[in-house]
């Protein structure tokens, strides 16, 4: 809820928005906002406004409706994923999205934005990691941890999971 002096949309998405669920605020990247649900909910989140339980995505299903609905030229060297939390996906969507980017010729890099590793590192299975590799795109992860205390044994063990399979962090 919005309190009075507050924005209701803190880092100025909704005027880079196009279409629901893209904000395209640079000329060479472009964020998919995928999932409304996040492993832990921050009190300090930009995009708190559109996360949570009682919101629900308004990404479209399938990658390619998003392109054709985009109103720009899409030629985007880096997709950030982003949300919610995508690894909060399960890993078949995750992958079939990846897929969808993958078969995007211009599309280079894809950056998922997580707190999962810190938050539920057990999501981190060999079938969510299997997805996020995918040939033809480089895939880099941007953990979000808020203190060293954050990286227990079992989060650097989830992230080291990713870089023996060659996704950096």
């Amino acid at each position: 809820m919005t309190q009075p002096g507050e924005n209701a949309d803190p880092i100025g998405d909704h005027v880079h928005s196009p279409v629901a669920g893209i904000v395209h605020r640079y000329p060479d990247r472009v964020l998919f906002k995928l999932v409304h649900v996040c492993a832990v909910y921050c009190r300090f989140c930009f995009r708190r406004e559109m996360v949570g339980p009682e919101r629900r995505p308004r990404f479209p299903r399938r990658l390619s409706r998003g392109a054709r609905l985009y109103p720009h030229p899409f030629r985007n060297m880096e997709v950030i994923l982003t949300g919610g939390d995508p690894l909060m996906l399960p890993p078949s969507r995750l992958a079939e999205i990846m897929a969808d980017l993958a078969a995007i010729d211009h599309v280079r890099i894809v950056r998922v934005h997580t707190r999962v590793p810190v938050a539920d590192p057990a999501r981190l299975s060999g079938e969510m990691i299997a997805a996020l590799k995918v040939q033809g795109v480089t895939t880099w992860v941007a953990l979000h941890a808020n203190h060293p205390r954050e990286l227990t044994k079992k989060a650097r063990a989830a992230c080291a999971g990713m870089i023996d399979a060659g996704i950096p962090w």
